[in-house]
């Protein structure tokens, strides 16, 4: 874990009992149904939480702590699953507890923790991870770095990019070519580490995609070796898009699209996969 300490200048005025409800309600909506309007709510209750930080030097008496405008808080970094720089936050005690029983804590408003994070390296804030040893009790989210950015100055993100999950309707005039876009190395590399992780997808293409009358767009397609719920694909877009967001113009548009059989017969004769499942 990397140990970044910092002084936090200001006087926190924290509730005696920490456990952001609205935040709660906000991230299982975004869960259900992720649309504009619910994520608007969400970077709104981000703005009054209150977040409980693991740390591992704290001082003063142990348990929880507040800081009193003095306090040099150590913030914790660890690696996500693509190897990304990001840190915890947590929304309560117990959610903290199911990470790591152990750890020191403080609590902090989240804005002077977003404020906190803008001069260091890390690329999100994850807020209730778990071990994966035991059941998740709370819903969680990622604050990407583009979204604290504008919260630690007290303003709602503006949209970015959004990668759609795509099944073409039966009928839909549907134009791919080679992409126009080059990805660096790395990023690519870290897209096959998360597609290697989800148990079917067989291979992937890049592509870009126009449906009907559209201007053509980047796409990733995925053969699947079996059918993937909309759920799973809808957290696979949105793994591969936290991934490949900072090289997309503003707003441009990115798809994942499975690939039917005859679809992938037509764009294998033209296009090789930039992924392929490994032989077991």
């Amino acid at each position: 874990m990397d140990l970044l300490g910092r002084l936090l200048r200001k006087s926190q005025s924290i509730p005696e009992k920490i456990e952001n409800p609205r935040l709660l309600k906000a991230m299982h909506q975004i869960a259900l149904d992720d649309t504009p309007a619910k994520r608007k709510q969400l970077y709104a209750e981000l703005l009054q939480a209150v977040f409980i930080l693991p740390t591992p030097e704290v001082s003063g008496t142990p348990g929880l702590q507040t800081s009193d405008g003095q306090t040099t808080i150590q913030i914790i970094g660890i690696k996500d699953v693509s190897n990304v720089d990001v840190t915890p936050a947590f929304t309560d005690d117990e959610a903290l507890r199911n990470w790591d029983p152990n750890t020191p804590s403080i609590a902090l408003k989240a804005r002077a923790f977003f404020e906190m994070l803008l001069p260091l390296p890390f690329q999100a804030v994850v807020i209730n991870p778990f071990d994966p040893r035991r059941k998740m009790l709370r819903p969680g989210g990622r604050v990407t770095r583009h979204g604290f950015e504008s919260l630690a100055k007290g303003v709602l993100p503006e949209p970015r990019p959004a990668m759609r999950t795509v099944r073409p309707a039966a009928g839909t005039r549907l134009i791919f070519g080679k992409p126009k876009k080059v990805f660096a190395d790395d990023l690519i590399e870290r897209v096959k580490q998360v597609l290697a992780k989800v148990d079917g997808v067989q291979s992937a293409f890049l592509l870009a995609v126009a449906y009907g009358d559209e201007q053509p767009h980047g796409a990733i397609a995925v053969r699947l070796a079996k059918p993937l719920t909309e759920e799973r694909l809808r957290l696979l877009a949105k793994l591969v898009l936290e991934i490949i967001r900072p090289s997309l113009k503003d707003k441009e548009p990115f798809d994942l699209i499975p690939l039917d059989a005859e679809f992938y017969e037509d764009v294998v004769r033209k296009i090789s996969p930039f992924y392929e499942q490994a032989a077991n």
